[in-house]
């Protein structure tokens, strides 16, 4: 079972947890898995993205500095 820690302080996003948001019955268990799944690498996505603009803005102002 996925589970997806959108906020260190607080318990990770379940299969369950994502059942009650959602409120319907009719999505399967595969499916709230794939959503979890989804959700992770999106979060990852931005993650990363994030850490490359802080890099970026980093090796700028150090030129800057060096210059």
């Amino acid at each position: 079972m996925a589970v997806v820690k959108l906020n260190s302080r607080k318990d990770g996003l379940t299969i369950e947890t994502l059942k009650e948001i959602l409120q319907d019955e009719t999505i399967t268990e595969e499916e709230l898995n794939n959503i979890l799944i989804s959700v992770q690498q999106l979060i990852d996505l931005i993650i990363d993205y994030q850490s490359e603009q802080e890099l970026k803005i980093n090796n700028e102002d150090n030129l800057k500095e060096a210059a």
